[in-house]
């Protein structure tokens, strides 16, 4: 396994909060803080999401695509992950889920997606 601790490892979001009602998507631009490191000869990172488990809800909302994919080239470039609420509820919370690239060791807990 490979261990880093770069503290430089991060994601950037615009909008960090939104207010999404039923039936209406939001667009999330996402990039990296830095890239992601060169392990074994390769440097992808690869993100998904999941519902936080302190979320008011947890099945409220759909995103598109399931998977951003980053690597040294791209990870200054802004990608685009559409947010759709499909029910009225509460609060929701995503939380990426990183791997490759270093950015395991990257404690996800401080960049959720808020929406409300």
């Amino acid at each position: 396994a490979y261990d880093c601790a770069d503290t430089s490892l991060g994601l950037l979001y615009y909008p960090q909060t939104s207010n999404v009602i039923v039936d209406k998507s939001l667009s999330v631009q996402i990039w990296l803080t830095s890239p992601p490191h060169r392990i074994y000869g390769n440097d992808a990172l690869l993100i998904e999401w999941q519902p936080d488990s302190t979320s008011e809800s947890k099945d409220c909302v759909t995103w598109k695509p399931e998977r951003l994919y980053f690597n040294s080239m791209n990870f200054e470039k802004r990608q685009e992950l559409v947010i759709t609420r499909i029910k009225s509820g509460g609060k929701q919370r995503l939380i990426p889920i990183l791997h490759g690239g270093g950015y395991e060791t990257v404690y996800t807990g401080v960049y959720p997606i808020f929406i409300e």
